[in-house]
């Protein structure tokens, strides 16, 4: 695919994919192609692409013979993406694919300001950096654009002193302390899920409603 061709697919991907990231849309919500296309100017066809990339990405379902929808939003769902993230991170630490960081030492590499921050997206992303696999760093990717539309209510609902323990032991890029801060915080946003969602959707109803 050209360059120019690419445009109106790029348009069209970024665009539901920071909609849905956004929570724009509401659980099991249909995503229609003509509907997309027509709002954002452009023809079906690279909609539909987008919409293709986006469910082999598993950001929306496709069901066949019936179209593409928003996954449902549930405590389960949640639940299960934040264990499989946490055994990602976990798994790759265990291997000690992060010695080498380790050797260098964060005052050596100077401390990313994704890290810093706090924001567990630039967390886990970094975490999965000090393994050096490629394939568990696109993967945690994935999962976080998968939780991006929790992860306001996760941060207000959950102590703020387990994400500052996750943050001070990438800081120090420490293997042990890492894996224990990771079960630590993410074993309460497997306990929170039920809280997390249901947050989740008072904020769209509040938001759908408002006058």
């Amino acid at each position: 695919m050209n360059s120019s061709a690419r445009r109106p697919f790029r348009l069209a991907y970024d665009t539901i994919k920071r909609e849905l990231q956004a929570g724009d849309y509401t659980s099991m919500a249909q995503l229609k192609a003509s509907a997309i296309a027509s709002r954002l100017g452009l023809s079906a066809t690279p909609v539909r692409e987008a919409l293709a990339r986006l469910s082999g990405e598993h950001l929306i379902d496709d069901r066949r013979d019936q179209g593409y929808f928003v996954p449902a939003l549930t405590g389960r769902h949640c639940g299960e993406l934040y264990w499989l993230q946490e055994n990602c991170l976990a798994a790759g630490l265990a291997a000690d694919l992060g010695a080498r960081r380790r050797l260098e030492g964060p005052a050596a590499t100077g401390i990313d300001p994704a890290i810093a921050s706090g924001a567990i997206k630039g967390l886990t992303e970094a975490i999965a950096s000090l393994c050096f696999n490629h394939n568990l760093l696109v993967l945690v990717r994935n999962l976080n654009d998968r939780l991006a539309g929790v992860r306001r209510a996760e941060a207000e609902l959950l102590p703020s002193t387990i994400r500052d323990d996750l943050t001070a032991a990438c800081i120090r890029a420490d293997n042990a302390a890492l894996r224990k801060a990771i079960h630590r915080y993410f074993g309460a946003c497997i306990r929170q899920a039920d809280a997390i969602v249901d947050r989740v959707s008072s904020d769209r109803y509040y938001t759908d409603n408002i006058d």
